[in-house]
């Protein structure tokens, strides 16, 4: 019996050894693979660099045939790191190279059959190398049943000033089954200026309140006055989130026509909302909410105690004149001004 133990703890133990040196062997092949990869690369992107400057010395045949034999993933590499530091009539000569060695073909095929993983890296090749070419398999791989492959696809299209219809891009998308919000996020604030005016249409009317939200973010980065009326309007929309939103996008905006608005979002019944218009007022610079944001020092909830403290700060003399006044209140209004006087204090 203690020999059956004792041999069958050798063996776990040859075992243990076995795995170790395998993990071991398989690290310093992979590091030596990547070494020869990095080598080759740096080769390629030499021979690329040189092709897009015109030198004629190796043809063309030679180096599609070098690119070809390294893969498409690498060759698509190369391209995508060399446009991200060229310009001008180099980014159209790379565009041209990248045609001709067949790179952009290869992408496209990716995109329409690949994994998801090499979808997503097509659509970002094509962004910059497709043009007007790829629209259509972009738009294709937009309504794409993978979520990534579609905020690509989507992303792509924006890059490449082809979306028209924010609406169908919204359709497309399906905002419920997408986990990366902040991805959506970006895709909107992407969207250029010449849609502002359907971006503002679905920040008024969208039913989905995810659309809302996203539209306006996207108003308030946006920056124009125009959207104005309708971030107002959403100050007082029935969801909470929307109305948050809709403060930060004033904030962002700065419009003193905000005053009126920021006032009653000071008095909102959620505090989540009364925390952001504090928060708007102390951006914006609107000296004559200093009263009302005094009143909020003594708020139920830490949240809007302290950015109201922080907007009377930003608000110059007159709202840290406050601050000062209650400090030595023993209440939670004094504490939260002199917490907030003495990281004032802190701060270099």
């Amino acid at each position: 019996m203690l020999k059956a133990l004792w041999l069958t703890s050798l063996l776990l133990a040859a075992l243990a050894v076995a795995g170790m040196l395998s993990l071991v062997v398989r690290r310093i092949v992979l590091d030596r693979l990547e070494v020869k990869r990095q080598k080759r690369r740096k080769r390629l992107m030499q021979r690329v660099i040189a092709a897009v400057e015109g030198d004629e010395t190796e043809g063309p045949a030679a180096l599609a045939a070098a690119l070809r034999a390294s893969g498409a993933d690498l060759a698509a590499d190369i391209l995508f790191d060399l446009s991200l530091i060229v310009r001008g009539q180099t980014m159209d000569r790379l565009i041209v190279v990248a045609h001709d060695l067949g790179v952009v073909a290869a992408m496209l095929r990716r995109l329409s059959n690949g994994r998801s993983r090499s979808q997503v890296v097509a659509a970002r090749f094509l962004a910059r190398f497709g043009g007007t070419e790829a629209v259509p398999a972009l738009k294709r791989a937009a309504r794409d049943a993978k979520p990534e492959v579609r905020l690509a696809a989507t992303e792509a299209l924006i890059e490449l000033d082809a979306i028209d219809d924010v609406a169908a891009m919204v359709r497309d998308l399906r905002l419920q089954d997408l986990h990366n919000t902040e991805a959506a996020s970006r895709l909107f604030r992407k969207l250029p200026a010449t849609l502002s005016g359907q971006i503002t249409s679905l920040a008024a009317g969208a039913d989905d309140v995810r659309v809302r939200l996203l539209a306006l973010e996207a108003l308030g980065a946006g920056g124009s006055y125009e959207a104005l009326p309708v971030i107002l309007d959403a100050t007082t929309h029935p969801a909470i989130d929307v109305r948050c939103e809709a403060f930060r996008a004033l904030a962002i905006l700065g419009h003193p026509a905000a005053a009126a608005a920021i006032g009653t979002g000071l008095d909102d019944p959620a505090w989540e909302v009364r925390t952001a218009a504090g928060q708007c007022a102390g951006r914006i610079g609107l000296t004559a909410m200093i009263p009302e944001l005094a009143r909020l020092l003594d708020d139920e909830h830490w949240w809007v105690r302290y950015r109201s403290a922080e907007a009377l700060m930003a608000l110059g003399a007159g709202g840290r004149e406050v601050l000062r006044a209650v400090e030595r209140q023993p209440s939670r209004a004094g504490r939260i001004a002199q917490a907030m006087l003495a990281q004032a204090e802190m701060a270099p």
